[in-house]
């Protein structure tokens, strides 16, 4: 892998596999970064003709990762919404429990009655955007 480890006024140091080597910034066909990774085109003669930028390759993996985010986000939404107290305790007690996280059980339950089921609604809409890595989501405590 050929990476930019150094820029100067004039040149680039690209190191590959150990070594380094000075390439004029004449021969870029874009704006150098540090660890940039980089292609070289030579010359028949074995001069250097360009180098090129080589594009960031981005895994497929995190669409599924948020896709599938997003599908439990749904689950908690309308357990909450439709089961309330009892979606809460099926969230809590199966493996759509979130890793750190528990569901307020007893709050949909009191809070529902005390709020004529408004909190049970706010509580499930805001669940669409439930996150893990949050430091807090409204009707869910860390574990």
């Amino acid at each position: 892998m050929r990476k930019i480890t150094n820029i100067t006024d004039t040149h680039v140091i690209i190191t590959e596999e150990g070594r380094s080597f000075p390439v004029s910034l004449d021969l870029l066909n874009f704006s150098p970064r540090l660890n940039d990774k980089v292609d070289i085109f030579y010359h028949p003669d074995g001069s250097i003709e360009r180098v090129t930028l080589v594009p960031e390759v981005q895994t497929t993996s995190t669409s599924v990762i948020d896709e599938t985010k997003q599908n439990q986000n749904l689950i908690y939404f309308l357990l909450l919404f439709f089961l309330t107290w009892i979606g809460s305790l099926i969230i809590n007690y199966s493996s759509l429990k979130p890793n750190g996280w528990k569901s307020r059980t007893l709050a949909h339950f009191f809070l529902n009655l005390l709020t004529f089921g408004l909190y049970s609604i706010i509580v499930a809409i805001l669940a669409l955007n439930f996150d893990e890595n949050r430091a807090t989501n409204i009707g869910f405590f860390r574990d």
